[in-house]
């Protein structure tokens, strides 16, 4: 009476991962080296400064492959530049999370792909911006990440002065990285949980 719940089991266990719908992607850049300038009185020279980028975008689906500069426009992004966070769902061209205007992204024009014959990514070109507090008052932040590496721009108040801030301008030469995490259905996810328990409760029905 086993070998029929274990096969039904199984079932559900290969259907989930096929119920994928919506294809999450996470980006990890490398550091990007700078300069930092400039303190509140009394000024001092430009020191260095490094930045990294990291984030993540949600898709209605998988990227498809051999894709050549593709536009996308994700349901979900959060980057991160220094930790300074922003994103979350989508609007048209806005990314909105939170309360204030610190919490929430611009997309600079789209989100363009590349992707070889498996569908992994080898090219991109993303531009972001965040305007900041009360209208560019910081912290506030750039950034762009291609293929070709990373740039960016963090302005981030010293708490001296509302003015007063510390800006870091940096870039790399060498890309980061993309991986791709499978994302279930949940309504598909939960129909293959019922299939389970009715199966169970048929054999145990017939087992009496």
């Amino acid at each position: 009476m086993k070998n029929p719940l274990w096969g039904m089991l199984g079932v559900v266990l290969m259907v989930g991962p096929l119920a994928a719908s919506a294809q999450t992607y996470d980006y990890t850049g490398l550091t990007m080296e700078g300069t930092a300038c400039c303190y509140p009185y009394p000024y001092s020279p430009p020191t260095g400064g490094e930045l990294t980028l990291d984030g993540t975008i949600t898709l209605s689906a998988p990227l498809a492959p051999n894709l050549v500069n593709a536009p996308v426009t994700p349901t979900y992004a959060l980057f991160s530049l220094n930790g300074y966070s922003a994103g979350g769902s989508v609007f048209p061209g806005t990314l909105d999370f939170g309360p204030t205007a610190t919490d929430y992204i611009l997309i600079a024009n789209t989100m363009d792909f590349s992707t070889n014959g498996s569908g992994r990514i080898t090219g991109w070109n993303i531009g972001l911006f965040t305007p900041g507090t009360g209208g560019y008052t910081p912290p506030y932040w750039t950034a762009t990440s291609t293929s070709a590496g990373d740039s960016g721009i963090l302005v981030v108040p010293t708490g001296f002065n509302i003015t007063d801030a510390v800006t870091t301008v940096a870039s790399n030469a060498t890309a980061g990285s993309w991986t791709a995490a499978p994302e279930i259905d949940p309504s598909l996810a939960i129909s293959g949980l019922v299939l389970l328990l009715s199966g169970v409760a048929v054999l145990r029905g017939r087992r009496a």
